[in-house]
């Protein structure tokens, strides 16, 4: 059953079911022969979904300095959970003693 909540965000995404698939093919085949050929809306959704289709597992792709920037960004985002517990922000008492995993 739908419930006033659930409503609303089906409504948003409607027109996704809408789409006649057969015509969108069409259009995809005839942005992959002209890209040129298809009006400007349908010529981005195209780039953007081929995008999303790109294979970005060949090492050859990657970056040599791409580890080490996750591991930045994990400590950026440990320091951001954590790092409250390892400050002295209460004047009144001294915190409990926490170190580092």
């Amino acid at each position: 059953t739908l419930t006033r909540k659930t409503q609303p965000l089906m409504d948003k995404y409607s027109y996704l079911s809408n789409g006649d698939v057969n015509a969108i093919d069409q259009l995809y085949k005839q942005y992959k022969q002209d890209p040129e050929s298809v009006e400007t809306g349908w010529r981005t959704f195209f780039e953007g979904f081929e995008f999303a289709r790109t294979n970005y597992d060949d090492e050859a792709l990657t970056p040599e300095n791409m580890p080490k920037e996750f591991r930045v960004l994990n400590l950026i985002t440990a320091y951001r959970t954590r790092g409250h517990l390892f400050t002295k922000t209460n004047p009144v008492r001294a915190r409990r003693t926490y170190t580092p995993n």
